[in-house]
């Protein structure tokens, strides 16, 4: 490992009864590691830029985005900048993990009435927001100011933050496995990786909003072809490019009207060029 800068332990002791835990926090200019069998873990950059790579697929992380790394990889971390690269890692307790993904979602009555066996869990790698709409994400942004305070932590703060953000992954793990499980794909692997490159285009509307944007972008942006990356993502979140960018510069069309806007306001504010058919759908 090679390293310019610094990494401060977060977690000042190992949480008690159960597995192994740790975070902590780095700014670094420079650094190169090569982990096999690496354990469960949350990265998040908070400032600038951190690369890894987990087998073939290469995932570069910007400030405000966090990566989850299913436990036994072999993971490559690279950190080149002049600037400091400032970011959080978290290593839950897998035993943790484990029990909440095994009874999540479970009635508490068929919990009581027969011991629950343990389930191999999977976690879908892939690169996430700190603003977006899922619950680990909303968790995470939340938190991570608190993660970074001088403010002494014990443990019973560690056993809560991780209970928590366990629940919150098993969530969004149960929503990814009911899109995949759509999926008209035989492989998991495909699957996920679908699900990675049409999730990517989805952040790109959401960032561009009020913009007017390009289907060949978005296509290429997937490195699907227009037809495929169409059906891809009608597939999961089951309406058009197009629809669910129109729903998302109606609901901030909304948010303007309640403010005062008029409806020519409104439509330059959201990019909208028919005054006339957003007052419509405004009043629909």
């Amino acid at each position: 490992m090679n390293q310019c800068g610094y990494i401060r332990r977060i977690q000042n002791s190992a949480l008690q009864n159960w597995s192994e835990s740790n975070c902590v926090a780095s700014s670094l200019t420079f650094f190169e590691k090569e982990q096999e069998n690496a354990p469960l873990s949350i990265k998040l950059v908070t400032k600038g830029i951190e690369r890894y790579r987990l087998g073939s697929a290469s995932y570069k992380l910007n400030q405000g985005e966090f990566i989850v790394i299913a436990q036994g990889q072999t993971v490559e971390t690279t950190i080149k900048s002049k600037e400091s690269t400032k970011g959080i890692c978290i290593y839950p307790p897998l035993s943790m993990i484990q029990e909440v993904f095994d009874g999540f979602g479970k009635p508490l009555e068929k919990q009581l009435d027969s011991e629950i066996k343990p389930e191999s869990f999977h976690l879908t790698t892939c690169i996430y927001r700190l603003v977006s709409l899922q619950a680990t994400s909303r968790f995470l942004n939340q938190q991570s100011p608190t993660l970074l305070s001088q403010s002494e932590k014990d443990d019973h703060w560690w056993q809560s933050f991780y209970l928590n953000l366990a629940e919150h992954l098993a969530y969004d793990q149960q929503k990814i496995n009911l899109i995949l499980g759509q999926l008209d794909v035989v492989k998991k692997h495909t699957k996920e990786e679908l699900y990675r490159r049409i999730s990517k285009t989805r952040d790109f509307i959401h960032d561009h909003k009020f913009e007017n944007i390009d289907l060949n972008e978005l296509a290429q942006l997937s490195s699907l072809s227009k037809y495929h990356f169409l059906r891809s993502f009608k597939a999961i979140y089951k309406q058009s490019p197009y629809q669910y960018l129109l729903n998302l510069k109606l609901a901030e069309a909304k948010k303007l009207l309640q403010k005062g806007y008029n409806y020519r306001e409104i439509a330059n504010e959201i990019g909208y060029s028919d005054t006339k058919n957003l007052s419509k759908k405004l009043r629909a």
